[in-house]
């Protein structure tokens, strides 16, 4: 999966506490699964790359299956798509944004923000080892009894395979990436009105590069699928005027400076059998704090906010994938904040389907 990136409302969510503790109680029993998996299978004897089995990987012994993915939630692909292949990949986001992190990594309680998304992945092989990716969205927004729909900001990706795997060797795949973002939503002259449910994207460019690091291994009669991921996104320069996705309100005008961003991903995969498979990603992201040059303005005689500190934000993702082929499956799991410092709380029904051809 090819996002890294929580959809493009600047709140988002599921709507009730009971609800987050359900997610929890999901998550302890996805893992306690995990693990009953783990240990009945595991043996140190049979822990190894695929490559110890053999060099051929539908193949690693007579009785193993070949195994098929979807890729986790949230990291981006591990490949680039074979040239000249084309994968698809609709996704289906409803989030619940029910607080926010303070400074002090505590929680303060927000009137629910309900955000369900829509968003398209296109991902092209348009030369061996290269490919790009177009992903757009738009979402319905609703809090409080106000409601809006918005198209939201566009990713771009544009991959190059520096190292695919060999399974007769001990390094792993490495995707290497250019990021961009097509500031597409609307994220000025805000109608207060509408408490930002007409608020779809952050009028920034957020050029980045990117790096995904997988290797495949067999455990037992199981594969496990570990993968890593680093990207680091550089804030452009925004002009903003009144209400914006960084703060301000009435007469607010000028220059927003937004935080660069680090996100890091840790992901696996790990399969029951060909078809079933269970996933999880465990995100972390730091942004730098912005800065604003300008007149802020004043709303109701109150001189407004602009810009944001620094924060912090860790979640997780655990999924399930069925795959029908080796070309085409869907995969569905929650997402959910799980710590974080001057960032949203939120939780998230996620469910997604791929196709290549």
């Amino acid at each position: 999966m090819s996002i890294n990136w929580l959809p493009y409302c600047k709140r988002t969510s599921i709507s009730l506490y009971p609800r987050v503790v359900s997610v929890t109680k999901i998550t302890s029993i996805f893992f306690l699964i995990t693990l009953f998996f783990f240990f009945s299978t595991h043996d140190s004897s049979k822990l190894y790359a695929v490559h110890t089995q053999a060099c051929t990987f539908c193949k690693p012994h007579p009785n193993l299956y070949c195994p098929w993915f979807t890729s986790p939630l949230i990291i981006p692909f591990r490949y680039v798509v074979e040239y000249p292949l084309t994968l698809l990949e609709p996704y289906l986001y409803i989030t619940t944004e029910y607080a926010k992190y303070d400074n002090h990594w505590t929680t303060r309680s927000n009137p629910n923000f309900v955000s369900t998304s829509i968003s398209l992945i296109y991902d092209y092989g348009f030369y061996p080892r290269f490919d790009y990716q177009i992903m757009g969205q738009f979402s319905w927004n609703q809090t409080q009894g106000v409601s809006d729909w918005v198209i939201n900001d566009t990713l771009l990706y544009l991959d190059y395979q520096f190292l695919m795997e060999d399974y007769c060797k001990w390094y792993p795949s490495i995707k290497l990436g250019f990021i961009g973002v097509l500031p597409t939503g609307k994220y000025q002259r805000l109608n207060p009105k509408k408490l930002e449910t007409d608020l779809g994207g952050l009028g920034n460019w957020a050029p980045g590069l990117l790096a995904v690091f997988s290797k495949r291994f067999i455990l037992g009669s199981h594969f496990f699928y570990p993968m890593f991921s680093a990207s680091y996104n550089l804030g452009v320069p925004v002009n903003v005027k009144g209400a914006n996705a960084y703060g301000g309100g009435h007469g607010t005008k000028g220059r927003i400076h937004p935080g660069n961003e680090l996100t890091l991903i840790f992901s696996y995969e790990f399969t029951f059998n060909q078809n079933w498979v269970l996933a999880c990603d465990h995100i972390y992201i730091h942004r730098n704090r912005s800065r604003f040059s300008g007149r802020v303005g004043k709303t109701n005689g109150v001189p407004n906010t602009v810009g944001e500190p620094s924060s912090e934000q860790f979640s997780l993702a655990p999924a399930i994938e069925y795959n029908w082929s080796a070309n085409g499956g869907v995969i569905t799991g929650v997402w959910f904040t799980v710590a974080g410092r001057n960032s949203e709380a939120f939780a998230s029904y996620v469910t997604a389907a791929y196709v290549q051809f």
